[in-house]
């Protein structure tokens, strides 16, 4: 159980935008508008 933990968070980490680039997209894009305005 100990390595499938930090395994599968890094597994998700690099799987998560393979799989779903959208929501990938869509995370990184909110930040840096919400940035950007705050600026």
């Amino acid at each position: 159980m100990a390595p499938v933990g930090p395994s599968l968070g890094e597994l998700f980490a690099g799987g998560f935008p393979t799989l779903r680039p959208t929501g990938h997209r869509d995370k990184p894009g909110k930040t840096q508008v919400s940035r950007s305005s705050s600026a």
